[in-house]
């Protein structure tokens, strides 16, 4: 499906290929501020295509229109694939390893002959790197370990990527088919794609987009035309599909606990733990990690999307949002939230627009507007305020008591090691002015690992100072880890459930938040957002 989202990457990515090949640079800029503008463009490009009119978009001339109506309706970006054909196949590739950018890329493929991410690994191991101006022995190193990661992590899905891919593939499908494994489990990372379907005949048909590659008596495999995805699709009796959809979702550790009697055949899941006494686990939980222990209560308080009643850390145009701060609050209202804790970046994020002294003033008195007119739906003046290297928070006392509560995060000087980088958290923790400890490693999910922590001290220094500790929503988060949420509950450590939202779209980045967060076996009183609002309002004045 291609959206303003998807236009803007292709945009992205055309800017890199041309500074890559070296082409005109001006044509270069000329994608990349029309990708910008398309950023926070707030209508849709789709319906604008359909009606045949070109939007008024600032940097979006004819020509680029053109191209971008013909991205909708051929499927393909033709500046793009222009410079694709004069680029080695895999050298694009080296975009999606952090740290390397166009320039350095350019400078690997004319000096050194490197095309790929493999070569450019054995060249590091080889050391030579060295030889090329503007790498060193630490760029050197810092490369090795990005492509090392990178390389590990191929084959591998983002959550909301893999249920793009099957969401759109199960539309196609002729027959009910349900999602199983990692998938119906709502993994962080997905590595393959598997469905269940009440089919045991020969598939027979062909799928749009999709190609019948393999097929047995147990399961079909398809793949997309371009070859870069894989689908495998089981088939099933009607008699034993429970059971199938069972086995088909657990880990096997799960599995293995739960199944003893395996002959007879059941009319639900339900039924499946009933038979060999257990309580029923929903599948998010199923990974073999304590879930059947105090099932019943657990699933009692289990966390669900409709207890999600506010919401947490969202950007606007005060720093890198791509929307308003009132456009926000209607989205978030549009949604039926009863409030919204706005948290634009602080005055060190540079890169990010951060808020100086004199603009949070300047946000905090429209923040107070807003409320005065709103009846129904509150406001919270907070900040992402940058923890420096020393564990200081980038605000003097006097501006950062003047806000409703302080999201605490590290976004800058990574390379630390557990120690380092949990003396610094400590410190941010222990700030009297810390409410929430923002994405507590850092990581970027098959990006970037993020830097290590020593868990187990930095939830034990939440719990002895009342500092929430956040899940980030966005898909490429996902942090704090899943596995570490029942040694918070164990703690008493409060959840906060944020989406991190960049747009009014991101705003549903907390759908993935939830998923995850009950494989952790949440409860809805453990996290902030499941409290109304005059409860978040005491706990947010009572630290």
């Amino acid at each position: 499906m291609i959206d303003n989202e998807l236009v803007v990457k292709i945009l992205q990515k055309t800017t890199a290929l041309l500074e890559i090949v070296g082409e005109n640079p001006f044509r270069a800029k000329s994608f990349a501020i029309a990708a910008q503008n398309i950023a926070s463009f707030p209508e849709s490009l789709e319906s604008y295509v359909t009606k045949g009119i070109k939007p008024n978009i600032p940097g979006v001339g004819a020509g680029i229109w053109k191209e971008i109506v013909e991205l909708f309706k051929e499927n393909t970006f033709q500046p793009m694939q222009e410079v694709l054909k004069i680029l080695p196949p895999e050298l694009p590739e080296l975009l999606n390893v952090p740290g390397i950018g166009p320039k350095k890329i350019q400078q690997l493929w004319i000096q050194a002959q490197i095309t790929s991410p493999k070569e450019l690994l054995q060249a590091c191991y080889e050391n030579k790197l060295l030889n090329i101006k503007g790498f060193g022995e630490k760029s050197q190193k810092n490369i090795q370990r990005a492509l090392e990661f990178y390389l590990a992590n191929q084959g591998f899905y983002h959550l909301h990527t893999a249920y793009a891919l099957w969401d759109s593939f199960a539309q196609k499908f002729p027959y009910p088919v349900f999602p199983v494994g990692e998938l119906r489990r709502f993994c962080p990372t997905i590595q393959q794609i598997e469905g269940l379907t009440k089919l045991n005949q020969t598939i027979d048909f062909q799928l749009d987009n999709w190609i019948l590659n393999v097929q047995n008596d147990d399961f079909a495999d398809f793949f997309s035309l371009d070859k870069q995805h894989h689908i495998r699709i089981y088939k099933s009796s009607s008699e034993t599909f429970y059971k199938s959809y069972f086995l088909l979702t657990g880990s096997q550790i799960h599995i293995e606990a739960v199944l003893k009697e395996t002959e007879l055949n059941f009319q639900s899941e339900e039924e499946i733990y009933q038979a060999n006494g257990f309580t029923f686990v929903p599948p998010e939980c199923r990974e073999g990690i304590g879930e059947l222990e105090n099932t019943e209560q657990k699933v009692a308080h289990l966390i669900d999307k409709k207890d999600v009643v506010g919401i947490f850390h969202a950007h606007t145009t005060w720093s890198d949002g791509a929307n308003s701060l009132s456009e926000m609050v209607d989205a978030c209202q549009k949604n039926g939230y009863h409030y919204l804790g706005i948290s634009d970046h602080s005055q060190s994020a540079f890169y990010a627009n951060g808020l100086s002294i004199g603009r949070v003033t300047a946000q905090q008195e429209e923040i107070r507007s807003i409320n005065q007119k709103l009846t129904d739906f509150t406001v919270f003046s907070g900040i992402e305020s940058d923890i420096l290297p020393s564990g200081e928070l980038d605000y003097p006392e006097e501006i950062l008591k003047t806000f409703d509560f302080v999201i605490a995060s590290i976004h800058s000087s990574f390379n630390m090691n557990a120690e380092e980088a949990t003396r610094r958290l400590i410190k941010a923790i222990e700030n009297p002015y810390t409410r929430i400890l923002g994405h507590p490693t850092g990581r970027l999910l098959l990006i970037r690992s993020g830097y290590p922590i020593h868990h187990q001290y930095i939830i034990d220094a939440c719990a002895a100072n009342h500092v929430a500790i956040e899940l980030n929503c966005n898909p490429y988060r996902l942090d704090i880890d899943w596995t570490w949420i029942p040694y918070m509950a164990e703690k008493n450590v409060l959840c906060v459930l944020s989406p991190d939202a960049h747009s009014l779209k991101g705003i549903q980045d907390i759908h993935w938040g939830v998923q995850v967060a009950r494989k952790g076996m949440l409860a809805a009183e453990q996290c902030v957002n499941c409290w109304n609002t005059e409860e978040v309002r005491i706990w947010l004045t009572n630290k």
